[in-house]
Order: C-alpha cells, then sequence, then structure tokens
C-alpha cells in the first residue's frame, strides 16, 4: 500500500509526513504490507531493523505498538510506550498511550489533559486520545470509582463509533452493578447569556469532570 506522503503522521507530530519523517515513507509502506498479509512477526522484524537506522521516530513507535498489540505482546507493548513517552513527552499520542501505564488517577488525567491540549493545538483527534478514556475507565474501576469509570466509558462510546458495541457491553456491566440513580446520565444545562461565570464554563466543566471521577 502507498503511503501519502501529504497525510498526517501517525505518530502524533503534527505534521505531514512528507515533511515530519520522508525517510519512513518507505518502511511504512513495507509495514502496512505486511500488516494487511497478517505477516505481524516478520513486520515487528522489518521494524526493528528501520529502527536501527532511524532511531525514536513517533511514526516508527507508533506502528511498532500497534503490531505489538495485534500478537497480544502487552507486556512489550507497555516498554515500548513507555519509550515512546520518555523520548517525546510533548506528544499527543505518546501522552494519550502512556494513560494506561499508571495506576494513579491524577497521574492518568494530567496526562490525559496534556494529550488533549496537544490535539487542541494541533486541530485534530488521534484515535489513541479515544483509547486513552477507556484506559482511564479502568484506572477508576481499579480505584473503586465506578460511576466515575461508567461516565468515561460513555463519553468513549460517543466518540468512537466503531467500538460502540464493546462499549456498550462494559456500560451495561457497570448499569448491572451501580444504583439507578448513578446510571443516568449527567448532562450540563446550556449557560444563559448574561452569566456572570459564563466565559469560564470550560473551567467548571473540567473541575466537575474531575471531582466527578472520585464518585
Amino acid at each position: 500500500m502507498e503511503i501519502n506522503a501529504y497525510s498526517l503522521c501517525p505518530g502524533g507530530t503534527g505534521k505531514k509526513i512528507k515533511f515530519c519523517c520522508p525517510e519512513c515513507i518507505p518502511h511504512l509502506e513495507k509495514l502496512t504490507r505486511m500488516a494487511e498479509g497478517e505477516q505481524y512477526k516478520a513486520a515487528l522484524a522489518a521494524l526493528e531493523s528501520a529502527e536501527r537506522a532511524l532511531p525514536d521516530k513517533p511514526c516508527l513507535l507508533h506502528a511498532k505498538i500497534r503490531l505489538l498489540d495485534r500478537v497480544n505482546a502487552w507486556e512489550e507493548s507497555d516498554r515500548v510506550k513507555q519509550v515512546f513517552f520518555e523520548k517525546h513527552p510533548d506528544n499527543p499520542v505518546a501522552l494519550a498511550q502512556a494513560v494506561g501505564l499508571t495506576e494513579d488517577v491524577d497521574e492518568a488525567f494530567d496526562r490525559f489533559e496534556k494529550a488533549w491540549a496537544a490535539c487542541r493545538r494541533q486541530e485534530t483527534v488521534y484515535p489513541e486520545l479515544l483509547e486513552a478514556l477507556e484506559d482511564i475507565a479502568d484506572i477508576l474501576e481499579q480505584n473503586g470509582a465506578e460511576c466515575g469509570a461508567l461516565h468515561f466509558l460513555r463519553v468513549a462510546a460517543g466518540l468512537d463509533e466503531g467500538r460502540n458495541e464493546v462499549i456498550a457491553d462494559r456500560v451495561w456491566e457497570f448499569n448491572s452493578r451501580l444504583p439507578l440513580i448513578l446510571r443516568i446520565p449527567m448532562e450540563f444545562c446550556p449557560v444563559g447569556a448574561g452569566t456572570p461565570w459564563e466565559d469560564r464554563k470550560e473551567e467548571v466543566r473540567r473541575c466537575w469532570i474531575f471531582r466527578f471521577r472520585r464518585l
């Protein structure tokens, strides 16, 4: 498969591949062909060779993580995510993938917020940011905040149509355990013109969500 040099780099640089990592294009095309033929292990071997020539490239680190996930090599995938995060701490894809590397709620939210802010600056939303919502739900569940976990699963379901069925099963599972009052989706009422805190509504929304994660 031919890579469009003018497409956005999947590694989260915010640049088009031609202006970011044009030297990676032949490698990405080869990896794509192998992945389409389900030759995942061969693709990983080819990627190792590419990394020796082009170390720490975001697009190659991203590709490696995706391939490792395909072969269920979760521990190695997490190790590469950590490397990606350490090498590129301001990269939205690296930040989003690092959300699931911690069990600390505050640290997870901090990484997600930074990833979201970086996406807004780039005016794009990477799939990894949506996946991070599910990671946050997992962390909240592990910390006993099931109501907060349910909220973030609902947000993920609304944004990622491709995973609606999978997420719906998890939402149903949470609903079966929570009291009725906590199953009701909470929404913000419209802010009327002239409201004293109208210019701070986004700050209020974020503050509410951060407190909601404790439920």
